[in-house]
């Protein structure tokens, strides 16, 4: 269903230089507070659904961002 959305959304995104056609998807809440699985969660999504317009939320990561950013 995401990879869908990505591609109907894709001419969108393509006209909008990047600004308009994301599509959003978040990583398992259940991995919040453990920022390794977080970004592993999110690097496994974005290698399965493989879309430039894919958005990858995080969800309580506050004070990890530079673990984040590192990988």
């Amino acid at each position: 269903m995401t990879c869908a959305a990505c591609d109907l959304l894709r001419p969108v995104y393509d006209r909008g230089d990047s600004r308009d056609g994301w599509v959003s998807l978040e990583v398992d809440p259940h991995l919040a507070h453990d920022a390794e699985a977080t970004v592993e969660g999110a690097v496994a999504l974005h290698r399965l659904i493989d879309r430039p317009n894919l958005f990858k939320l995080f969800e309580g990561i506050a004070g990890k961002r530079a673990e984040l950013v590192q990988s």
